[in-house]
């Protein structure tokens, strides 16, 4: 929550404050400070959990690829020519436990794929979060430093009474933080998988064109 009230006030105490030419002084820039930590926050907690997520993501892949590449595994054998009813029985029978086992990995690897979706959907949603929570801070920070130029231009309550109003010139100070991810779609991180150690997951973004 921002007090509004309090910033004025602050304003009003400090009313003989200089602003330069960007409209900034040494309590805007305070709050400049103090709400760009917080942008910084808001990245650090999504890095931290489309990390976790891309990582699950990188093990899930492995897992299809090593699925997928035991298709071809088990074909069927064909019988020869005047084969025994042993022979005939023991190829039926591994027949249908290879259709089993292509069974159970078909609907192992749709699993897989639900769970890639499902992880995707999650991924896109905290990214969406985290985009609204860049922007309620940029908005928090606008109305603060209205709220604290209306007290300064205000002035204590002495100085309504027996001198003009003051106006400030100077530009009203914007907070519009370079957040990448902020700006356009987070990228799928890249996945180092190593096969003593779990994924390593490191943060890259692609090039902007």
């Amino acid at each position: 929550m921002i007090d509004q009230d309090r910033a004025e006030r602050k304003g009003r105490r400090g009313w003989r404050v200089s602003f330069d030419e960007n409209g900034m002084c040494p309590h805007i820039e305070t709050l400049y400070g103090a709400f760009a930590q917080k942008a910084m926050r808001v990245s650090q907690n999504l890095h931290d959990c489309v990390a976790a997520i891309d990582k699950r993501v990188g093990a899930y892949k492995q897992e299809l690829l090593l699925l997928e590449s035991r298709e071809d595994v088990g074909e069927n054998r064909h019988l020869h020519p005047g084969a025994s009813h042993y022979e005939q029985a023991q190829a039926h029978r591994a027949e249908r436990q290879r259709a089993a086992q292509e069974a159970a990995n078909t609907a192992t690897i749709q699993s897989f794929y639900k769970a890639i979706d499902e992880l995707l959907q999650q991924r896109r949603h905290v990214h969406g979060q985290a985009r609204d929570c860049v922007a309620q801070i940029s908005a928090n920070f606008h109305t603060l430093v209205a709220a604290y130029r209306q007290g300064v231009e205000s002035g204590p309550w002495w100085r309504r009474l027996f001198k003009p109003r003051r106006t400030i010139s100077e530009p009203i100070p914007r907070f519009e933080p370079y957040v990448e991810w902020a700006a356009s779609d987070l990228p799928i991180m890249e996945v180092q998988i190593d096969t003593t150690t779990s994924p390593e997951v490191s943060w890259q973004y692609r090039p902007v064109n």
